[in-house]
Order: structure tokens, then C-alpha cells, then sequence
């Protein structure tokens, strides 16, 4: 098996605001080569969609973020009381205060792993 080249098919992206909040941003595969100014673009877009998931088998409510055609990722660790069976109205509130905290996003915010490429590089320029 070759695993020279290997990457994860996604990356946990950590987004660090003020007063100790902070995300995660797991981007979809298709989006796993992100960069920091790509992941802040996305969060600040006035064309984001965020849906609610399905809750988790430890009982939180992540979101979906997309723009309506394309899937970049799911927000974690978003702090909420929302379950499955909230009614639209909650999910509606709870949407909104996330996406006024995402649209506050800095690159300097955000912090991530490098990518294989960035890895390989690193260690090249040795």
C-alpha cells in the first residue's frame, strides 16, 4: 500500500474566537485542501446555508454549511440545547446566533493542520 502520499479525507479545522469559544469546521473531501482564507470566506458569505444535523450519539446538534449546490462542511461544538424534535423556530434562533458568530471569523481565528504537500515541503526545504 502506498502511503506516501496519502491525506486524511477531512481535516479538523479549529476557529478560535474571543472569550474562549471556539468550532470546529470538518470540511467535506471535496473541500479537504482548504485554506484558512478559503475556510473564512466560506463562514463570512452572505450566500451560506446552515442547516441543523441529526443529533449525535452524545446528544449535541451540529450543522451543515453549504451554499445551496455544493456541501463544504459541518460545523461541531457549537454550543446549543437544540434535539431533533426542536421546532423550526428554535433551530431558526440557534442558526442565527452562529451564523453572527461565523461571520465575525478572522483568518488569524483559525487554526489547522498542514496538508501533506505542506508537510513534504517543510521537511524538502530541510
Amino acid at each position: 500500500m502506498n502511503t506516501e502520499n496519502n491525506t486524511s479525507k477531512s481535516r479538523a479545522i479549529y476557529i478560535n474566537f474571543a472569550d474562549n469559544e471556539s468550532l470546529q469546521f470538518i470540511p467535506t473531501s471535496n473541500y479537504r485542501d482548504i485554506t484558512a482564507k478559503q475556510v473564512v470566506k466560506i463562514m463570512t458569505s452572505k450566500k451560506l446555508t446552515i442547516r441543523t444535523s441529526s443529533m449525535t450519539e452524545k446528544g449535541h446538534v451540529n450543522f451543515n454549511l453549504g451554499n445551496g449546490s455544493a456541501m463544504f462542511g459541518h460545523i461541531n461544538f457549537f454550543d446549543n440545547d437544540l434535539v431533533d424534535e426542536s421546532s423550526d423556530d428554535d433551530k431558526n434562533t440557534v442558526i442565527a446566533e452562529l451564523r453572527t458568530l461565523l461571520k465575525s471569523a478572522l483568518v488569524a481565528m483559525v487554526s489547522m493542520k498542514l496538508t501533506a504537500d505542506e508537510v513534504n515541503a517543510s521537511i524538502d526545504a530541510m
